[in-house]
């Protein structure tokens, strides 16, 4: 018997491009005769930073040809840490100093001829005589802090009480910055002493500057305020829709507003006043941004510890040219590049668990030859019936050179003895024992089940195939018979289809849904040859608000600017 080396995971570890971007902070927005709107960004102090002009047509630019005076925005600088990020978040405290003018007016909105006051000062505890700008400031860091220990990376709007940054420039900012979200941490106040309780704004589906951000928006704000208040006990006032803030109406992200409490109300104020108190609400704030992430991951590049420049630079240039957009739809995406030649990768969420799709049959192919052919040990190997000599194997090409998904479910069915569920089980033990800890089986191919799905991950699916390409999923002939099939797939109209040239072979495996039922997906995973270096590119999309068609064309684009940097 041959040699086998199993197809193992090599995770390594994380190497991250941080974006370490200016310092500044969301204004404050106050409740009763407190409320005097909620003031963005003005002039922002920037030290120990290069400054760059703006560039025409941007946010800034659109700021200062509308009179508002905003110092620009420095380029990124480049930071490598050798952990994952999970996310970027901004975050905004709310209003600045009391000496700070920010008296001067600024449009309510992008092209609106609705002019509103810069920023104003916020409320003060009525009964510690703590200023809100100071109450706002302080809970940020603090929650930058515990974010950062989370693995989050933050932008904060400004880190003094003396910084000069107006609504729509907090707002500018957060855009610029590469952040997922923001959340502009301000306190409440009211004329009735008794009024106390946390609640959140975020904006209305009828808001006509960025109605497109409301779910998401309030979603976020959902989530942070439950959880806010979970670990505070406070009031749980809820969540409001909101049209009239400055810094909400020029985001380009999901913004929402947390009024942590009363500063009017003799309870909440003294509370807030707390150390101990500001702990539980930093960690319940933080909280409620791990909720939202597990159900909207992050598209910022998560580059590996094997990653190099020129990939660091190409998956920021997929996220800006595609992903960003995508992800503004309430799509989810996923990209994982890997450099065969030189042995380095990058990939944009590819630890993510999404939908496979008919991908999941490369898992079952891989199940099929390590378990009936060539299983590691006897208790592991799998007798499977065949109707007439050489039938598996013409399941399994037909599996994968057309998707047919009788035959994946005739092969899943065989593996467990004439029952589906436990050949699932027989799929999912393999993929546990070779590390695809994302990947799992949960339903019969166009069949549904409440209780599960299939799922999977680019990182799981390129490892999986840069085994089958090394020659090391179970042995070099069996790889070499898969790769024979993949090389055969008829469906060639997203990766392959990027690439501009005759002279390369590919070798893939798409997967698709398009009905209401099991969801909208679109993703492929290929390798190439003869580009100049091969390479693995493994691209998800799931949740798609776009169409299909959309997203094929994205996925398209995509290939082609990875060949394009790789031939």
């Amino acid at each position: 018997m041959k040699k086998k080396r199993r197809c193992k995971r090599n995770p390594g570890r994380w190497r991250l491009l941080l974006l370490i971007l200016p310092a500044a902070v969301l204004a404050a927005i106050t409740w009763g005769y407190f409320s005097g709107e909620d003031s963005e960004l003005p002039d922002q102090k920037i030290t120990d930073r290069q400054k760059t002009k703006s560039n025409p047509g941007s946010q800034t630019d659109t700021l200062e040809r509308e009179g508002v005076v905003q110092e620009p925005i420095p380029d990124e600088t480049e930071m490598i840490e050798e952990h994952q990020i999970r996310g970027i978040v901004a975050i905004d405290p709310g209003h600045q100093g009391s000496w700070v003018d920010m008296s001067e007016s600024e449009p309510n909105a992008p092209g609106s001829d609705i002019m509103k006051m810069k920023a104003t000062t916020g409320t003060q505890g009525r009964f510690t005589g703590i200023n809100e700008y100071e109450l706002n400031l302080d809970i940020s860091l603090m929650l930058a802090q515990e974010l950062e220990k989370r693995g989050y990376q933050t932008v904060l709007t400004r880190t003094d009480n003396d910084t000069a940054i107006s609504n729509a420039e907090r707002a500018v900012l957060a855009n610029e910055s590469g952040a997922d979200f923001m959340i502009r941490i301000h306190a409440n106040g009211s004329e009735d002493a008794g009024v106390n309780g946390a609640l959140a704004m975020a904006p209305g589906a009828d808001n006509p500057y960025v109605g497109n951000l409301s779910d998401l928006s309030t979603e976020l704000a959902r989530d942070i305020l439950d959880a806010y208040c979970n670990a505070t006990g406070m009031v749980n006032q809820g969540v409001l829709s909101e049209n009239t803030m400055t810094g909400i109406n020029w985001s380009q992200i999901p913004v929402m507003i947390l009024e942590m409490g009363f500063m009017t109300n003799e309870l909440d104020d003294t509370r807030m006043a707390d150390a101990t108190f500001r702990e539980q609400m930093v960690r319940g704030i933080a909280d409620g941004v791990d909720i939202y992430y597990t159900k909207h991951p992050s598209s910022v590049a998560e580059m590996t510890g094997e990653s190099s420049p020129e990939l660091d630079s190409l998956a920021g240039t997929i996220r800006d040219q595609y992903l960003d957009a995508r992800k503004g739809m309430g799509e989810k995406w996923a990209v994982k590049i890997q450099d065969l030649t030189y042995g380095k990768s990058t990939g944009i969420n590819s630890d993510t668990q999404m939908h496979a799709a008919s991908v999941i049959k490369l898992f079952i192919m891989a199940t099929v030859y390590d378990r009936v052919y060539d299983p590691p040990s006897a208790d592991s190997g799998i007798y499977f019936p065949e109707a007439y000599e050489g039938e598996l194997e013409e399941l399994v090409g037909s599996m994968i050179m057309v998707s047919d998904n009788e035959s994946a479910n005739t092969i899943v069915e065989r593996l467990g003895g004439g029952s589906f569920e436990n050949g699932m089980a027989v799929v999912n033990a393999y993929c546990k024992e070779n590390g695809y800890s994302q990947t799992s089986m949960g339903r019969r191919f166009l069949g549904s089940n409440a209780n599960g799905d299939n799922y999977t991950s680019a990182n799981d699916c390129t490892s999986l195939v840069s085994a089958i390409y090394e020659g090391t999923c179970v042995n070099a002939e069996v790889s070499a018979k898969m790769l024979e099939y993949m090389k055969n797939q008829t469906r060639l109209n997203k990766i392959p289809a990027g690439i501009a040239s005759t002279e390369v072979v590919t070798a893939n495996k798409t997967g698709e849904l398009s009905d209401g039922q099991l969801g909208f997906v679109e993703n492929d995973v290929c390798i190439v040859w003869g580009a100049g270096r091969d390479y693995i590119l493994c691209i998800f999309s799931d949740e798609l608000n776009g169409g299909n068609s959309a997203a094929i064309e994205a996925i398209s684009g995509i290939s082609g600017i990875v060949y394009e940097t790789l031939k």
